[in-house]
């Protein structure tokens, strides 16, 4: 009686797996039945996974899976369901443009605000406007006048300082629209063209002023201002003043200021040598201008007229490059003179003596 149960139980077990021999399964995530589940020491591996299941007494619990027949047919599909509809959601909420954000007092939304987010609500402001180079000057000798008062030489001071920041207004206003940026010089630009000539200080900031820096000291102060070599430095001085204070009240960058202030130390030496030099040499050529003129050009093999460079610098004589010299000069010029200067210069030679026939501008710089 047994043994007919149990022969009855394998023949009902063949008969559901038959239909499942040599047919594809697919399921995710699925069990794969393995041979041997009777052994407890193999466990089964949910993997996705196509292929044939193999005749064995596991086939029918694949095959059950498979075709959803079985006892345990309704909670595989409901946890289908149920994970397909948890996927839909959530690919709605991370993809999905919200155009409101999500209230922070609901309890079911703890995704914490993005740090972007939050730094950019924090820092994010308008700039605050640049003031213009002519508001900065004028802030700048207000300071100074209060400081001058009962005082005679406080009160030379600042009128000294007055007229070296206009020397430097005139410049930024012929020469500083080179530095501008696009919409600043578009703005000086209309203003230029309807006439208004000093616009240039109204429009920019201290930055173009560091720009034309250089050019203020190696070209205006020497070409475009007739100044004593004591009224140079002066007016160097009150411009790196006003630089040190554009420093102090955070007008310009630290880089900036150090630059700009090197510049500066460095002139306030040269520039009254070099104007010292073009004295000595203009007084040379002035004393020989009456034999010069008595002999005439033709008296000379050879007339330079250029800006010629120092090559070296010995008492009382001068050598240029491109084998020009030596040039007779005082001991009082060649103190001054340092190798590197350009010097505008018209020198005649008869055998291998040169004179100074006519001078320009001295520049402490070497000029290509």
């Amino acid at each position: 009686m047994l043994q007919s149960l149990h022969d009855d139980e394998h023949r009902h077990r063949d008969e559901v797996a038959a239909p499942a021999r040599g047919r594809e399964v697919s399921a995710y995530p699925r069990v794969t039945a393995l041979q041997g589940d009777e052994d407890p020491r193999v466990e089964d591996q949910p993997r996705r996974q196509r292929g044939r299941v193999a005749a064995s007494h596991s086939s029918l619990t694949a095959a059950m899976i498979a075709g959803d027949t079985g006892p345990c047919s309704a909670s595989i599909s409901a946890s289908r369901s149920r994970i397909r509809s948890a996927c839909r959601r959530w690919a709605t909420a991370s993809f999905t443009k919200r155009e409101k954000p999500r209230s922070p007092a609901r309890s079911n939304d703890r995704r914490p605000i993005p740090y972007r987010s939050l730094v950019t609500a924090k820092t994010t402001r308008a700039p605050r406007p640049k003031p213009s180079i002519d508001a900065l000057m004028s802030a700048y000798l207000a300071e100074v006048a209060p400081s001058a008062a009962g005082s005679v030489a406080a009160e030379h001071g600042r009128n000294r300082a007055a007229e070296s920041l206009d020397l430097l207004r005139h410049g930024l206003d012929g020469y500083g629209y080179q530095h501008l940026p696009s919409a600043d010089r578009n703005r000086w630009q209309v203003a230029f063209n309807d006439g208004d000539e000093t616009a240039f200080c109204r429009i920019a900031s201290a930055n173009v002023l560091l720009k034309y820096l250089d050019e203020f000291l190696g070209y205006f102060l020497i070409r475009k201002v007739l100044l004593s070599d004591d009224e140079v430095a002066a007016t160097v001085d009150d411009v790196r003043a006003f630089v040190e204070w554009l420093h102090r009240r955070r007008e310009i960058t630290p880089a900036g200021a150090r630059k700009a202030l090197g510049r500066l130390a460095s002139a306030s030496v040269d520039l009254p040598a070099a104007e010292r030099l073009a004295k000595l040499l203009y007084d040379l050529a002035k004393r020989g201008e009456a034999a010069v003129r008595a002999r005439g050009e033709a008296a000379f093999e050879e007339i330079v007229d250029d800006y010629l460079v120092i090559e070296r610098v010995a008492p009382g004589r001068l050598w240029f490059l491109d084998g020009v010299g030596p040039v007779k000069v005082p001991e009082a010029a060649s103190a001054v003179a340092r190798p590197g200067w350009t010097v505008n210069l018209v020198l005649g030679r008869h055998g291998t003596t040169w004179e100074v026939l006519e001078v320009g501008n001295v520049y402490p710089e070497t000029l290509a």
